[in-house]
């Protein structure tokens, strides 16, 4: 059977841990080869070597920090995909924009990795909520006014800065490729969970639940519920956008990544008891939860479901993949280890993203 990528080069932006672990590895699976740029700071996983027979290169480069070394990589290995885990902010879009002037030439494609959080961001006042029973829609986004933008700012102050800078993001790529062809596609994520997992936050839950622990699942918000996505159908996704044949379907297009099930945090530790085989867990409706990122409810997935014939993974098989790597002791520590290295550089990282605006 012929791969999809067969031939093509792909570059990553990150790309070592969780998520981008996922997507390195079914592009290598598919032939591609891969050219990872990153700091350097995370070993290359077993699984980039098995799969790759000459076919993964690495670039060290902290692109907050070197800015001009970053714009000329990304100049010197174009034409080439790239996949873009680690933009947060306009000033990271345009490196990106700077470095591949020559790929609207040969047709090679920039998927752009956002988040549910721009609805954190968002003039939230404009969307129904009951004329979206499946969740918020790809169009539901709305620059705020500056009243607007203070009360998001006030609801939560992290989660806004966080949605505004990807926002800012894909409202420049949408001008880029209006004023100059540059050839995108966006893929909006909701929480993620899966194996490899860097962040903690369904570790904890599941450690919580094993050990009998009081779990708050309390929301307060005004839509309770919540989506969630499977790293490696991020992946999928990924592959999707880079295999399809008819550009026109993905050019400058926004898609919501997520499983079809929307639920509360109750309902989701109820069901992740139910894969520990776990008949009374021990919830708290009285205290609000603080898993949830984002307060604004769940996600519409139908765009891409009918756009690229997208089959996500069912919430029961995602939580009993999930569950099951974390049975592994070796597992937990790779976990708990990257999710506190994740917590002690985050500050650092933030605050470089942020000055790099200013820097040339």
């Amino acid at each position: 059977m012929s791969k999809k990528l067969a031939g093509r080069k792909v570059a990553v932006i990150g790309g070592t841990q969780f998520i981008g672990r996922a997507i390195v590895e079914i592009l290598l699976e598919e032939g591609a080869s891969v050219i990872l740029i990153n700091r350097c700071k995370t070993k290359l996983p077993s699984s980039f070597v098995q799969n790759d027979t000459g076919r993964v290169k690495v670039l060290r480069c902290d692109r907050f920090r070197q800015r001009q070394r970053f714009r000329e990589i990304l100049k010197r290995i174009s034409p080439v995909d790239v996949v873009d885990m680690l933009a947060f902010n306009k000033s990271a879009i345009e490196d990106v924009v700077y470095g591949l002037k020559e790929n609207r030439k040969y047709g090679c494609r920039y998927v752009f990795i956002s988040t549910d959080s721009v609805f954190m961001a968002s003039a939230r006042e404009e969307i129904s909520l009951q004329s979206r029973p499946h969740g918020l829609k790809e169009a539901d986004t709305v620059l705020p006014t500056r009243e607007q933008r203070k009360m998001l700012r006030k609801r939560n102050r992290y989660q806004y800065n966080y949605g505004k800078g990807k926002f800012d993001c894909e409202e420049f790529l949408l001008s880029e490729h209006n004023k100059n062809g540059f050839i995108f596609t966006t893929l909006r994520l909701p929480d993620v969970m899966g194996p490899n997992d860097n962040i903690g936050s369904f570790l904890e839950l599941q450690i919580r639940l094993l050990k009998g622990k009081r779990i708050k699942a309390k929301t307060s918000s005004q839509n309770n519920t919540i989506s969630l996505v499977y790293a490696p159908d991020v992946a999928k996704a990924v592959l999707s956008i880079l295999a399809v044949n008819d550009g026109f379907l993905v050019d400058s297009e926004t898609f919501h990544v997520s499983m079809d099930e929307k639920m509360s945090f109750a309902e989701l530790t109820l069901a992740m008891a139910k894969t520990l085989s776990i008949s009374k867990p021990n919830l708290d409706m009285n205290k609000e939860n603080d898993l949830v990122t984002v307060d604004c409810g769940a996600i519409d997935n139908s765009k891409i479901k009918t756009v690229l014939d997208f089959k996500p993974t069912t919430l029961h098989e995602a939580l009993k993949a999930t569950c099951e790597w974390y049975q592994n002791p070796e597992n937990v520590k790779h976990t708990e280890e990257l999710a506190e290295s994740s917590s002690s550089t985050s500050s650092s990282s933030s605050s470089s993203s942020s000055s790099s605006s200013s820097s040339s």
